[in-house]
């Protein structure tokens, strides 16, 4: 008799403790949430709050649905109040997110509570050259571009064509200027920071105004040698006494036929010697 009525009172109390949808009152906050654009390899948090709006304890399972969602627990105890629930969201592919987080308690008649979730996975960004001393990658987990400075002393490519032998420095891509030196005294010699080495003829070199003219020599530059034999120089210029060059000096001679004794001018044409005399023609 006494082990009947045990039994009795152990079946009475687990029908007591068995909670019912008019005893137990839960809910969701949020109810939907949109995670947004979240790169592939990125991850966004979201804390779910469940309340319980009664004074029973219960017990719940979480289960999601969708690509790149994870919950940290599938199984809750639900004190009366508050309880706290992470879900986070994991995009391993791109595309849209259209998913839900399920909550089941064990009460009888209780329905099942629903957070929709919705974002969209997306390609990490492709991050610009940061130059020449530096790798950029994107950190999907901190969403932006994060640079990585290269070795000090790794080569790097030089900043023009006007340096060559250049390494990373303090972060800086750094060379040897280039020599473009030709070895011709008679060029001009400049670097152009796309087209590299340059050489340009120098400017004519000058005479003394006499008989000795310059010219460029490929070793030493400009140098004077004579002028040519018989050209006119000083000041005396007739068909009877002329200053001519001879072995490259100024020497008044007697000028031969066709010695030039004038100059032309804009209205009038040189004038050349004939027996002695400068014949030129009219004005």
């Amino acid at each position: 008799m006494r082990a009947w009525l045990l039994c009795l009172m152990v079946v009475a109390a687990c029908r007591a403790e068995e909670l019912t949808a008019g005893q137990v009152s839960l809910r969701l906050a949020p109810t939907a949430h949109d995670f947004g654009a979240v790169p592939v390899g990125g991850r966004r948090e979201l804390t779910v709050r469940v309340f319980n709006d009664s004074r029973f304890r219960a017990t719940a399972r979480v289960a999601v649905r969708g690509e790149g969602l994870q919950v940290i627990s599938t199984s809750l105890e639900l004190l009366p109040g508050q309880t706290e629930l992470v879900l986070r969201y994991l995009p391993v592919v791109p595309g849209a997110l259209d998913g839900a987080l399920t909550l089941t308690a064990d009460v009888a008649d209780l329905p099942a509570l629903e957070l929709r979730l919705l974002g969209h996975a997306t390609v990490p960004a492709t991050c610009p050259p940061p130059g020449p001393c530096a790798t950029a990658a994107f950190d999907p987990l901190e969403e932006r571009c994060v640079q990585t400075p290269r070795a000090e002393g790794a080569a790097c490519a030089a900043p023009d064509a006007c340096t060559t032998d250049a390494s990373c420095r303090g972060g800086r891509c750094v060379g040897v200027p280039l020599t473009c030196d030709d070895g011709d005294a008679c060029t001009q010699d400049s670097c152009h920071p796309e087209r590299g080495c340059q050489s340009r003829p120098r400017g004519p070199c000058p005479g003394d105004g006499v008989c000795q003219v310059g010219r460029c020599d490929s070793r030493s530059g400009c140098v004077l040698v004579p002028a040519a034999d018989g050209l006119p120089c000083g000041p005396e210029r007739s068909c009877t006494r002329a200053g001519v060059c001879l072995a490259g000096q100024c020497e008044v001679r007697t000028p031969p036929e066709g010695f030039l004794c004038a100059e032309a001018s804009p209205c009038q044409g040189e004038g050349r010697c004939v027996a002695q005399a400068c014949v030129r023609a009219g004005p």
